[in-house]
């Protein structure tokens, strides 16, 4: 077997045979009703897991054996409200092209390495120059996309982008950050910005897009802006 989808089934814990597919590559686990208690760490033990969603699970803590699957591409934790992120599981994830994080996103550490229980936004660093599909949603302390990856790391390889409900940034990004950063986004393809209380402009002043060593937006097919009433002015210049 090498796709398994227990979605809405209401199974509340797992079965310890799940330790048993060695060869699944595919598990949903979208909306089953997880215990407070449950623990799902024998997830971990499917070494050849490619895809795995546990969207809406009622997840309280995302268990470290999850950064032993070095193979998964794409993760799907969004939904889960009080979700925890231990440290230096997430980076582990070298392989990692999707991560979505909807209404998952309250209680990272945004700079630096303080905490010994969350997941720092420092971790994603090293994994960025490969995820082609990001989505953050309810991630009031995040103030710029720059605050993720610094300048010479970029989004380079990322195709959609969506930001929703980050009611602390004013800019996307500094116009100083988007230039440093000669790559950044110089792949998307779909931008989607949504629900943002205070944005005020995507930059904070001139980007020269798609200009000389500055590939920004070069390639951007979609973009999608929604219920942004600070909105003034898309980019200056």
């Amino acid at each position: 077997m090498e796709t398994l989808d227990l979605r809405s089934t209401g199974i509340s814990k797992l079965p310890s045979s799940l330790t048993f597919l060695v060869n699944l590559r595919t598990l949903y686990l979208d909306r089953c009703v997880f215990d407070p208690s449950t623990d799902i760490s024998l997830v971990g033990c499917l070494k050849k897991l490619v895809i795995l969603s546990l969207q809406g699970c009622n997840l309280k803590r995302l268990p470290t054996e999850i950064g032993e699957l070095t193979g998964l591409k794409s993760l799907n934790l969004s939904g889960n409200w009080s979700l925890q992120v231990p440290p230096n599981v997430i980076s582990r994830l070298s392989q990692l092209e999707k991560l979505y994080m909807m209404r998952s996103f309250t209680g990272w550490e945004i700079q630096g390495w303080k905490s010994e229980t969350k997941a720092c936004l420092e971790e994603l660093t090293s994994l960025l120059t490969k995820v082609e599909t990001l989505h953050i949603e309810q991630g009031d302390d995040l103030k710029s996309v720059a605050q993720m990856v610094p300048p010479h790391v970029g989004f380079k390889n990322m195709k959609s982008l969506g930001i929703e409900e980050c009611n602390g940034m004013e800019f996307l990004m500094r116009a100083e950050e988007a230039v440093a950063a000669s790559n950044a986004f110089s792949a998307m393809e779909d931008l989607v910005i949504s629900s943002m209380g205070n944005l005020e402009q995507l930059f904070d002043g001139p980007v020269p897009i798609g200009s000389g060593n500055v590939s920004t937006f070069l390639k951007l097919r979609n973009i999608h802006l929604e219920a942004l009433p600070c909105l003034e002015i898309i980019c200056k210049g």
